[in-house]
């Protein structure tokens, strides 16, 4: 990915989404509750589906199905 040197990020954020995202953060166990939920929500399927597809179904494995 390129990096642009004199362009930060912040640059792109709008001051109402900054300033949400210091209120919820200043929300004690938001930090714990949002790891969460991505954890269970997004990564964890995501990654048994990565995996469930990863199977070959071949001589070597699953050899009843090939």
């Amino acid at each position: 990915m390129p990096s642009y040197p004199g362009l930060s990020s912040e640059a792109f954020r709008h001051p109402l989404d900054k300033q949400s995202e210091e209120t919820l953060r200043s929300v004690p166990g938001f930090d714990l509750v949002a790891t969460s939920f991505m954890e269970y929500l997004y990564e964890r399927p995501q990654q048994i589906s990565l995996m469930g597809n990863s199977i070959k179904v071949g001589t070597r494995q699953y050899s009843t199905l090939y």
